[in-house]
């Protein structure tokens, strides 16, 4: 398993009561698997692999295993 992730997210406030969230509810990736985060611009795509690729400390988290 490379990851495990259950519940992780990020919550970002900005002036006038704007911002966004994004949560991964559940994510598993194995060794040799392929993914591909695909969805329209500013759905979070990059915020994601910024959260699996830790440069971004989640606002929550259930579970991240990282292996």
């Amino acid at each position: 398993m490379i990851f495990d992730i259950r519940n992780v997210g990020l919550i970002r406030s900005q002036p006038g009561g704007h911002g966004f969230r994004l949560c991964i509810r559940s994510l598993a990736v194995r060794a040799g698997e392929h993914i591909a985060l695909t969805g329209p611009s500013g759905c979070g795509k990059s915020t994601a692999l910024d959260l699996l690729g830790m440069t971004l400390k989640p606002t929550f988290e259930q579970s991240f295993v990282f292996s």
